[in-house]
This record gives C-alpha cells, sequence and structure tokens, in this order.
C-alpha cells in the first residue's frame, strides 16, 4: 500500500474520506477545505482498486493522506484503514458523495 503525506502538524479532528473515484469526491474535499474550524487533517482512502486520478483543482491540495492500497475494499476495510491512518483526536467519517456546511466542525469540536 502507498501512502503520500502532505501535512506534518497535529490535528484535532480527522476527516475520513472512503472513495471510489466519484466526480462528486471534490465537492466532498472542498467542504472540508472551507470549513471555518481550521485544526483538522484529510485523508482519503482509495477504495475503488484502480489509481486516483487527481483533477486540476486546489481542491486536491487539501488533503493530508491519500492512501492506495492496490486493491478494492469494502466500507469496513476502508473504514480501519482510514481510522489507522488518522492522527487526530476526533475522527469523523465523509461519503464521498457528501458535504460538510462551513461551519460543521467548529460545531461539533466546541
Amino acid at each position: 500500500m502507498d501512502i503520500i503525506q502532505v501535512a506534518s502538524s497535529s490535528p484535532k479532528v480527522s476527516v475520513l474520506i472512503r472513495t471510489t473515484g466519484r466526480p462528486s469526491l471534490l465537492a466532498a474535499i472542498n467542504s472540508v477545505r472551507n470549513q471555518r474550524f481550521g485544526q483538522w487533517e484529510l485523508i482519503v482512502a482509495n477504495a475503488s482498486g484502480n489509481p486516483l486520478q487527481p483533477q486540476e483543482s486546489d481542491g486536491w491540495s487539501a488533503i493530508d493522506k491519500i492512501l492506495e492500497p492496490g486493491r478494492a475494499l469494502d466500507r469496513s476495510a476502508a473504514a480501519n484503514l482510514l481510522l489507522d491512518a488518522c492522527r487526530g483526536q476526533y475522527a469523523i467519517f465523509l461519503d464521498d458523495d457528501d458535504w460538510f456546511l462551513e461551519d460543521h466542525l467548529e460545531k461539533l469540536s466546541h
């Protein structure tokens, strides 16, 4: 499995996204990037079994880690992989076809 790590600061909240490479992934990523609460890390696990194709967008720079296991993962295996990789005091899952309102993490962390 390949792990691509970008950031090194200690987050309070780990946002965990399991993806199969759906086009809606970028909207989910951007909803994390646009949070008013800034102490988060974003980890994406590619559960499709095929390499992720990053889109030309600033949104991809918000990802702290991309987990590429090299095989398809069911929901529970992807969740366990994500939990093993996170460093936050708290963790929250976000589906790749969903998004957070800009105050979501702020409200949950207080």
